[in-house]
């Protein structure tokens, strides 16, 4: 789940990544789209490999950087999938999650960046890119209406005996979230971040080994997703049906997201 500071009134949205979820359909008549096309409400969700160039630039360490990232875009598929090459590689902030960013609405990123991933699939990977923090290589993982669910479970299905339970558990968190919010997220400031928890829910409603799997480099970011986690602590009992002992269960929080990124 991504959580948005909403300015502080919207809804939480994912990683590295955007604000809001949007998209829809079109009559048969209508000639079919042009696959590479995103339509005005479309958003991708994006993985990165990032391999960082010094500041200031110093020639020899740039084309070193480069060398290593045309490297590791050969690795993948070859050595392993790119969200593993990513954790053994990549030295973005979101390494320890595979590369993942979170999701991205068109005009989100750099214009050069923006044109090259909504002209790709689900799957593609992009060559090596130059960009101001180094050298990336992006993977498109999901594309369309709502390519970044707002809560990831990760060791069952969400059924339709444990959606209501969860869609509670998000309220929950996230009107304790904002409370938490730092001031430096909030006006004049508006700084921006993206944070990610993971915890267990076991079955009498007791959280358990809430941990930060990627920070956001500010401690007071990091410091309240964690407590807004904390201090829900116990929930009620997970519904009779469930039939794990326990849920996995993943938060994205994301401060100001149409500002996160730096691509």
């Amino acid at each position: 789940m991504t959580l948005a500071v909403p300015r502080l009134g919207t809804q939480f949205a994912l990683f590295l990544l955007l604000l809001t979820r949007p998209c829809f359909s079109q009559t048969a008549a209508t000639p079919p789209p042009d696959p590479g096309r995103a339509s005005p409400t479309e958003q991708v969700r994006l993985s990165e490999i990032l391999i960082s160039t010094p500041q200031p630039y110093d020639p020899s360490q740039v084309a070193e950087a480069e060398q290593k990232a045309k490297q590791v875009r050969a690795a993948i598929g070859r050595d392993g999938t790119f969200a593993d090459i990513a954790r053994a590689n990549s030295q973005g902030p979101t390494a320890a999650l595979g590369g993942d960013l979170g999701c991205f609405s068109h005009g989100k990123l750099a214009r050069t960046l923006d044109e090259l991933v909504f002209q790709m699939q689900t799957s593609d990977v992009s060559d090596v890119v130059r960009t101001k923090q180094g050298y990336v290589i992006l993977q498109v993982t999901n594309r369309g209406a709502d390519p970044c669910p707002e809560l990831e479970l990760l060791n069952q299905p969400i059924t339709a005996e444990l959606k209501p339970y969860l869609e509670t558990l998000k309220q929950t968190v996230r009107e304790r979230w904002y409370k938490l919010v730092p001031q430096s997220a909030r006006r004049p400031e508006l700084k921006s971040g993206s944070v990610t928890i993971e915890f267990s829910l076991q079955r009498n409603g007791a959280i358990t080994a809430p941990t930060i799997v990627a920070g956001s480099g500010d401690g007071n970011f990091d410091k309240a997703a964690l407590n807004a986690v904390r201090e829900t602590n116990p929930l009620s009992p997970l519904p009779t049906t469930t039939k794990t002992d326990h849920l996995v269960i993943r938060f994205h929080f994301q401060y100001n997201p149409a500002k996160t990124t730096g691509l």
